[in-house]
């Protein structure tokens, strides 16, 4: 009888340990959750960023004889290679490192944007050298 009363205390006790273990850590379930949420909205930002010089790249192949100016975004821990006829973007989140690679027909002047600050930069994209070369010129 003993051994069966002993068996009951030890599983009664370890039930009990795991329900307090359970009610001091679900708090931070919420807080990984809202963690995550905060990283994807980060990614959509460096994504929109993407996406708006893209078009704005684009949209000076559509229309050469003009030049392209914008204000944009810059986010922190941003590096923008533009080299040959690529733009090689390069961001990254906590220990995770993000990249985008954007291949165009033309040829682009070579620049590297080396951590570019969170502020918003002046934007300037135009063909230059009887419409050889497409310069990118972020600037504050």
């Amino acid at each position: 009888m003993t051994n069966l009363l002993e068996k009951s205390l030890i599983t009664g006790f370890g039930i009990l340990v795991l329900i307090i273990f359970i009610i001091l850590t679900a708090p931070f379930f919420n807080q990984i959750e809202e963690f995550k949420e905060n990283d994807e909205k980060d990614i959509d930002n460096y994504m929109d960023f993407v996406e708006r010089l893209d078009n704005a790249i684009l949209s000076v192949f559509e229309n050469p004889d003009i030049t392209y100016k914008d204000d944009i975004q810059c986010y922190e821990t941003l590096d923008l290679i533009i080299e040959g006829n690529q733009i090689k973007i390069y961001f990254k989140l906590e220990d995770d490192q993000y990249y985008k690679i954007i291949e165009y027909k033309s040829y682009f002047c070579n620049y590297t944007y080396d951590a570019l600050a969170s502020e918003v930069y002046s934007l300037e994209i135009l063909f230059i050298n009887n419409y050889s070369f497409i310069d990118v010129v972020f600037s504050l």
